[in-house]
This record gives C-alpha cells, structure tokens and sequence, in this order.
C-alpha cells in the first residue's frame, strides 16, 4: 500500500467513525447510546401488586415510599416571597465531627452525622476490629456485640450494646454505651436482659473513647444506610406549631440536659444571655441579628459598622410530665406574633446541641 493510499484509508476510517456516533442520536428510543438523563419524565404510576387470598403481603411494599405531606400554618410561611438566606455556618453541613459529652454523670458520643450515616461506620469498624455482632435492632439503633475477652481481662468475656439516638442537634447521632461482663465458666444461656448501668464503668469509658476515636478518623462520612434510616424517627426536640396559640419547642429528656443546651443555644449565633434563674427556669435573653453580607468598600475603609436593633427576650422552660416545653417572650413591651415567635424558636431550635 503506498503511502498516498494509507492516508486516504486513515481518513475514510476517521470519517466512518465519526459518522457512525453522529448517527447514534438518530437511532430512536431503543438506541443503546441515547441520552436518558431525562427518561424519569415518561414515569407512570402503576396500581399496587394484588396479593391473592390467603398470601402474606409482608415482603411487598414500596421501593422509594413518599411521606406524607403535613399541613403548614400560615405563619411558616412568609407572606411573599423571601430570597433564603445563608445557613448559619453553626450547622452541621457535611461535618464529621465527633465528641464525648457528659452530664451529670452520663456520657454519649455526639456525631454530626445523621442515625442512617453512622449506623454504616460502626458495623464497618466492629468488622474491621474483629469484634462479633449477636443482634442488630435498626429500628430502634441497637447493636449488641457478640462475647469476646479482653487482654486486660482474660477470664471473662465482654459483651457491648451500643445504641443510637437521633441527636438533640439537627442531623447528628447520639450514641450511648453499655457493657456487662461473665465468667467464662458460668455463660447463662439464654443471656439476661440489659440492665441500665454497666457492669465495669473502665471497659465502659475504654470501649466509648475507641468507638469516637474511631468515628472522628473515619473519612465515610456521606455512606448511608438503608437499615439506618430507620433510627431517630423519634426526635428528642420538635417545633410546635399549632394553628391557634404561639408557638413552642418540645424537648423530651431530662429537665438539666434542657436548661444546658438551651442555655448553650442562647449564647450562639447572635443571642446571649443577660440573666438566668434555674430554679425558675428563666432565661433573659439578648438577640442581634448577624449580618451575613460582605461589607461595602467604603464601609471597610472608613471601618464603619452596620449596626443592627437588639431584642430582648423572656425564654422559659416548664416541665410537664417528663416533657420539657421552651417558650419565648419579647420583653421590649411589645406582644410576638406568631410569625416572630416562631422565627426566634426557629433559630433557637437551630442553635441546641
């Protein structure tokens, strides 16, 4: 073949090629090689699967089930159209933060990670640390360990039960630890039920700080389970609104784990806490809005600063049956709307941890 030939099969070879995909985006619905980023759009909804008498429908359900719509009040939404502002940088966006909190004498671990993205990076490092796993309750965010000995202690084996919350900060997880021990010569069978404290509060704080150590050097943030979705459909704190009366914060826990994290919530993100009465369960509190925005050139050269109303506010908290209830007051004499009241509840709810 002479070179003139070799060229001129190169670039009728060139061109078939290119005629070739040219030609894909004419080949119809059934071409391999369409588009179908926008397929979803032809969706159709299909009736349910009818199960025949006398056949359980227990495997059958819903792939992707949509919630319920809930019903808005009116003061939710504004009025007219209002651009969102920014998130407030205190929340926790795709964060991997980890850290042990204690009060009065309990201890969790806090993740900024929601129940279905933590439930994942444990049962990856119980894999990965050898440690058996006997149950797994996703409903309620439990995993119980199998018995397995520790060097420190050869003669007995050690059992953990570790359980997952929804946190008391948007999208985070609680984790609380419990252990218990037995004798290698005498194993009941079949094991007792959990009692509330551990048995060696040592192994207890050993096997939390690993599993928050563990948690904070895990780069998985992002994975997410489909068993984990399950946990923390009880939320500890809801934002109340009701169609007629103020609004309110529920918080289901003990009353001094609501005084503190309220207390921590009003002294973030523009508020902060001019007095307070335990015994009452009063807050005073002082709230300036924190501007968001860039400052103007001529606001940075001449160092002037925007300076924004501040607002005083009555925040109570009142214990009803095991259920804490947070309510807000404006003490500058002027009676809260319910849009204003739910604003500030809004953005204390934001701030609890």
């Amino acid at each position: 073949m002479t070179i003139n030939n070799l060229t001129s099969y190169r670039w009728s070879l060139l061109l078939s090629a290119i005629l070739f995909l040219h030609s894909c985006s004419f080949l119809g619905l059934d071409n391999y090689f369409r588009d179908r980023s926008n397929d979803y759009r032809q969706a159709e909804e299909f009736s349910e699967i009818e199960i025949p008498d006398g056949m359980s429908a227990g495997r059958v359900g819903q792939l992707y089930p949509l919630p319920e719509g809930g019903e808005v009040v009116s003061y939710e939404i504004q009025s007219e159209f209002e651009v969102p502002r920014p998130r407030s940088v205190g929340m926790n966006e795709s964060t991997n933060e980890v850290r042990i909190q204690r009060l009065n004498g309990e201890s969790w671990i806090l993740v900024t990670t929601p129940p279905g993205e933590t439930w994942p990076r444990i049962r990856s490092y119980l894999w990965r640390a050898g440690i058996p796993t006997s149950r797994l309750d996703p409903s309620n965010g439990i995993i119980e360990t199998g018995l397995f000995k520790l060097t420190e202690s050869p003669e007995n084996f050690q059992q953990f039960r570790i359980q997952l919350s929804q946190g008391v900060q948007l999208n985070s997880t609680e984790i609380d630890i419990l252990q218990r021990s037995f004798p290698e010569a005498d194993i009941p069978n079949p094991l007792p039920s959990w009692e509330r404290e551990s048995d060696t509060a040592d192994y207890e704080d050993w096997f939390r700080g690993i599993l928050a150590e563990t948690l904070a050097a895990d780069d998985a943030v992002g994975t997410a389970s489909l068993l984990g979705q399950e946990i923390g459909t009880s939320s500890k704190v809801d934002l109340v609104t009701p169609e007629s009366g103020l609004p309110y914060i529920e918080m289901r826990m003990d009353y001094e784990r609501a005084w503190a994290s309220v207390g921590y919530a009003l002294s973030r993100q523009g508020f902060s806490i001019a007095e307070q009465h335990s015994s009452e369960g009063i807050y005073i509190s002082d709230y300036q809005q924190v501007s968001v925005d860039e400052p103007s050139w001529w606001r940075r050269v001449f160092r002037i600063t925007k300076n924004n109303p501040v607002y005083n506010y009555r925040v109570s908290l009142d214990n009803t049956d095991g259920v804490i209830r947070v309510q807000v007051e404006n003490l500058n004499g002027e009676t809260m709307s319910q849009r204003e009241n739910y604003l500030v509840l809004q953005r204390i709810r934001n701030n609890l941890t």
